[in-house]
């Protein structure tokens, strides 16, 4: 399965932050942050979060970038590079897209699925990198564990799924009723 999670999309867009200027660079800073918050530092304290997890829950993420071995880094993208390894635990591969893609995409799955401890394989399926990509950056979060309100599995209905337009499955649902208080705390020192 897979699921958007809250932390994703803007980490995503403050990694490609560190590396804009000009307008784009003001507006994105604008819409990430107020004048009460380091948006780096924030994320760090995110990454360092989730890195530091422990328990019986399995929680890893990934922000990976997969660059075209056709390009020569320069001062700027060196600088960019050691910044999101520092504030994002981001880490860098240089695959030769253009010549072998399908060796690409199985050492890209082959990170994911390893950095996930299997809970995310085949990210990527055949056709999705061709020769012609230049640039792919993955961001992932994989959570296992068990839930703190158990579902009562005497109360397992079947029902249709639909998996997308003009396919349904049917699949074993559970059914739990709680109510659920969603909090974000970030409290870094």
């Amino acid at each position: 399965n897979i699921m958007s999670n809250p932390a994703s999309d803007p980490l995503s867009l403050i990694l490609k932050y560190s590396n804009i200027s000009g307008e784009t660079k003001g507006a994105l800073s604008h819409a990430l942050s107020s004048q009460a918050i380091d948006i780096h530092l924030a994320s760090k304290c995110l990454a360092d979060r989730i890195y530091d997890s422990t328990g019986t829950e399995t929680l890893n993420s990934t922000n990976d970038f997969f660059i075209s071995s056709e390009y020569k880094e320069s001062e700027k993208t060196r600088e960019y590079r050691k910044s999101a390894e520092h504030l994002y635990r981001a880490s860098f591969y240089n695959c030769n897209f253009a010549r072998k893609p399908d060796r690409a995409l199985k050492r890209i799955n082959g990170i994911v699925e390893n950095k996930s401890n299997g809970l995310i394989k085949d990210l990527f399926s055949p056709g999705d990198i061709s020769n012609e990509t230049k640039l792919i950056i993955v961001n992932t979060i994989a959570f296992k564990s068990n839930w703190k309100n158990q579902f009562d599995k005497t109360k397992t209905t079947y029902g249709i799924f639909n998996v997308d337009e003009g396919t349904e499955e049917l699949v074993r649902k559970l059914v739990v009723l709680f109510y659920f208080t969603y909090v974000w705390p970030i409290i870094c020192f």
